[in-house]
């Protein structure tokens, strides 16, 4: 009931404030119920949310403080509440192969996996934490291997079963990493963004310190060379690295989503 006075007082006055929003994602229902989330607030947390912001074919997924949405041919999709664990949002990144949302979310980081099917006040499918996610900076999937591909900003990646979880017992959701890439040898400086190349055994990674993108083999383990380095004119402008699979193409994308450079 007071959930819905809320909502009747913010409809009645048109102003509403990030803040706002933030207190109503605390009062979210289980996002098929009678609460609906204020419209206006998607457009606040779209302005605010520049560098939690994920392009993705149609989907573009935010983030901010408690809030995530996914914005797909018109419609927003909502997780927020209790239930979510979300408190601050680092980063955010949707796979709609693997039909999951993945966040690197509150203090200490955490990395939360929800379904991308089933929005609202949920609780993540998988949470993951240990002293790696503590700098986390990037997530992805590698759907073909099964595995939760992570950027640490201390120049490292660490690769996880993709159901890594911090209560796992089972072999494929043990949180132990099945390999860690760091050193001087593997020439990661600053590591944002990374995926794997389709069918091809390789992960590219994103590298402004280093200069462009790094190629590694998906076996590759401790502090072992890349397979190569592609420079990048201005590397420090992107921020984001994708594969379209329908295309086989790889795309880098600046902040603001505009596609610098597809191969």
């Amino acid at each position: 009931m007071i959930s819905l006075m809320m909502l009747f007082i913010f409809n009645v006055h048109a102003t509403v404030s990030i803040e706002d929003c933030h207190s109503m994602a605390n009062e979210q229902g289980d996002g098929r119920g009678e609460f609906k989330f204020e419209k206006n607030c998607y457009a606040l947390i779209k302005a605010k949310a520049k560098k939690h912001k994920h392009f993705k074919s149609k989907n573009t997924i935010y983030g901010k403080d408690n809030i995530i949405f996914i914005e797909k041919e018109g419609k927003e999709y909502l997780w927020a509440g209790s239930e979510t664990g979300v408190e601050k949002v680092h980063f955010v990144h949707l796979d709609e192969e693997a039909k999951r949302v993945l966040v690197i979310a509150n203090e200490p980081k955490q990395i939360l996996t929800f379904d991308l099917n089933l929005p609202g006040n949920v609780a993540p499918i998988n949470k993951l934490t240990d002293g790696h996610t503590a700098t986390a900076v990037s997530v992805a999937i590698d759907s073909q291997a099964k595995r939760l591909l992570v950027i640490g900003d201390d120049g490292k990646i660490v690769i996880y079963r993709q159901d890594a979880r911090d209560d796992g017992r089972r072999k494929e959701n043990l949180k132990k990493p099945l390999a860690l890439i760091q050193g001087s040898k593997t020439k990661l400086i600053s590591p944002i963004s990374i995926i794997r190349e389709g069918k091809k055994k390789r992960y590219l990674v994103l590298d402004p310190g280093a200069g462009g993108i790094l190629y590694f083999s998906t076996k590759t383990k401790g502090n072992k060379k890349p397979l190569k380095l592609r420079k990048l004119k201005s590397s420090s402008k992107y921020n984001r690295l994708e594969f379209e699979s329908a295309t086989n193409k790889i795309i880098i994308r600046g902040q603001s989503g505009k596609v610098y450079k597809i191969r």
